[in-house]
């Protein structure tokens, strides 16, 4: 029952109904309380009913939450890894019994015939192959890399080109969070891609609008933002905040604004008519008269170094002093192409065995040089090299060594493949790059098999015969194969001294390349010997087909004899192993049925490892489901 104090006289009867019925109406509400925790068996049905406990039991069901859809995905990862494993093995089973047909059909006495037969059942291993990568799942192409939504293969003139995108598809494990799902594409049955790594370095110039992020700092450590500190003429120091800067331009303008405002407190105009600026490689600060400006960090930071506004040993900025030191921009896409020597033309490409000519006259950027090359649509795509400021050609098609990728000069196109880096043989090639990266093999020094004494004549490799019968011997070391500029000269030098000991002019013989025009080795000799200029293999030496002198052309107009591209970007994996399989078949080449052979057997041992590290994260998985 309601009561009132004795010191209230008088209570109206409507205010004593009202509190009746107010306690009458909490007794119902609190039985209908009772009543639903006893249904439900619950004690909170609402937030409302216990604010405290009803936190902690919304953090507990999203961890419960969590922890199921984490062993959903682990049952997931664990499914698709297995059908990784069973592909592998498909795969593993297709590569052996090409090796094995591979070995059969390089045996003496097997007629070309037989081989040509056999030919079709390489095709036929090859579209079992193609159709095992493109194999969907439910979570997408098992061997789609980062991108399982899209066929990860398509198939490209006479040969295939992989479609997806680097890395590879994760999923939230937890303690198994780094188990791919997909295979990356660098990992994917051997590797689907080759990249050539460009010969010249890009530095891209500082403009307004370079951001701090794409930045190496002075320390190339990158760029700290946050305050400095600013002296004007050995005045007391003011901190200048740049934590909101963005760009060069605007650290450019708040360290100006700050130098302007101190000179007006002081009744000194310290700056020059060019105040805070940039060049090429860092910040510069016109000081005028006798004036003079240091900048600082505070304790514990690197910002004003980063900059390039300070370092060890300090200085200080004043009429003698206006360039502060390098801050290294990045190479991005993004990044303005600079200084070049002078405006880009034309290159040429050729890949899968189809040739394009691109004008990049107009690229202003590394992204419009990308965008150009892509353009072509032969497989070809331009990266950037994270360690260094080059570009990075990437070939994506998969099919027969002749069909490699391939970029040289026009007549006339500015040397702008050389230029930019990415001409696949110029003077700074490495001649590991040479026969799909397999380099240039040589006999080096031989002693004579009788005597046992040095004989240079067992030690030749190639022997050049000019138009009127001059011979010249060459004999190359492991030290000239370094680049193509120390095979040159190994060979030129060698050459001149055979000339002058005869007598003869060096100009009778030179090796050299085409600066402006097509790939290869091109050896000339005077027209106006007669004759055509000839090379032969000594002593079996390898390194006669490895220069491409087997495949060299005489030009009698000229006097040259040119071979062909050996550094030309090739993609190394079962698909080309299966290709050149076919085309020595088809050719009745013996040679090229071994050397698919022996390439096929490589790819098995690269399955294996791929298996193996597709176990290891099955069991990875295995394990995040008992935890």
């Amino acid at each position: 029952m309601s009561s009132f104090p004795a010191s209230i006289a008088r209570v109206p009867n409507l205010l004593l109904s009202q509190l009746q019925l107010s306690n009458i109406q909490r007794t119902n509400v609190g039985l209908f309380d009772v009543q639903t925790e006893l249904s439900t068996g619950r004690a909170i049905n609402r937030p409302s009913d216990d604010v405290v406990r009803s936190a902690t039991i919304s953090i507990l069901d999203e961890r419960l939450e969590r922890a199921q859809q984490r062993l959903g995905n682990l049952d997931t990862a664990d499914r698709q890894l297995t059908l990784l494993d069973q592909a592998l093995g498909e795969a593993n089973d297709l590569i052996l019994q090409a090796k094995n047909l591979a070995s059969e059909q390089s045996n003496f006495g097997v007629s070309a015939e037989e081989r040509a037969s056999q030919s079709i059942v390489v095709d036929s291993l090859i579209r079992q192959l193609f159709n095992l990568v493109n194999r969907d799942s439910v979570n997408g192409f098992i061997f789609g890399g980062a991108t399982p939504g899209g066929t990860p293969l398509a198939e490209f003139g006479e040969g295939v080109l992989f479609t997806g995108e680097p890395g590879a598809l994760l999923t939230d494990l937890g303690v198994a969070d780094t188990v791919p799902v997909t295979l990356e594409r660098d990992d994917s049955v051997g590797g689907l891609v080759e990249r050539y790594l460009g010969l010249v370095e890009i530095a891209p110039p500082l403009t307004a609008d370079t951001r701090l992020d794409d930045l190496n700092g002075a320390g190339r450590q990158g760029v700290q933002r946050g305050e400095l500190l600013l002296s004007v003429n050995g005045n007391a120091a003011a901190r200048v905040n740049l934590s909101d800067a963005d760009t060069i331009g605007d650290v450019a303008d708040l360290i100006e604004r700050a130098i302007r405002d101190q000179g007006a407190e002081l009744g000194v105009a310290v700056l020059g008519p060019n105040g805070v600026a940039f060049d090429a490689d860092g910040f510069t600060i016109d000081v005028a008269g006798g004036g003079t400006i240091d900048i600082s960090d505070l304790n514990g930071a690197f910002v004003a170094r980063d900059l390039g506004l300070a370092g060890e040993p300090s200085f200080t900025f004043d009429p003698a002093t206006s360039e502060g030191l390098g801050v290294e921009p990045r190479l991005t896409m993004l990044s303005p192409l600079g200084d070049l020597g002078g405006p880009l033309g034309q290159l040429r490409i050729t890949n899968a065995g189809r040739t394009a000519v691109v004008d990049l006259s107009g690229a202003q950027s590394v992204q419009d040089v990308r965008n150009a090359l892509r353009a072509t649509d032969l497989g070809v795509d331009l990266e950037i090299d994270p360690d260094t400021r080059t570009l990075v050609l990437v070939n994506e098609f998969a099919g027969a060594s002749d069909q490699a990728l391939s970029v040289e000069e026009v007549p006339g196109g500015l040397q702008t493949a050389a230029r930019l880096g990415i001409r696949t043989l110029d003077l700074s090639t490495p001649i590991s790059r040479f026969n799909n990266g397999q380099g240039l093999e040589v006999i080096g020094e031989q002693p004579d098999p009788i005597t046992g004494l040095p004989a240079p004549q067992f030690s030749r490799d190639v022997t050049f015969t000019l138009g009127d019968g001059f011979e010249i011997g060459i004999d190359l070391r492991d030290d000239d194969l370094v680049t193509v500029r120390s095979l040159l000269e190994a060979i030129n030098t060698q050459a001149n001294e055979a000339l002058t000991a005869a007598g003869r002019p060096t100009t009778d013989f030179v090796a050299g390349i085409d600066a402006d025009g097509p790939n290869g080795l091109v050896f000339t000799q005077d027209p106006a010997l007669g004759g055509s200029l000839s090379a032969v293999r000594e002593n079996n030496s390898p390194a006669f087909e490895g220069l491409g002198l087997d495949a060299a052309t005489y030009d009698a107009a000229t006097g040259a004899l040119r071979t062909p591209d050996t550094a030309r970007v090739r993609v190394t994996n079962v698909f080309t192993y299966l290709y050149d399989l076919k085309r020595g078949l088809e050719a009745n080449d013996t040679s090229g049925i071994a050397l698919a052979a022996v390439g096929l057997e490589e790819q098995i041992d690269q399955i294996a490892q791929e298996r193996a590290l597709v176990g290891g994260l099955a069991r990875q998985t295995q394990a995040g489901r008992r935890l």
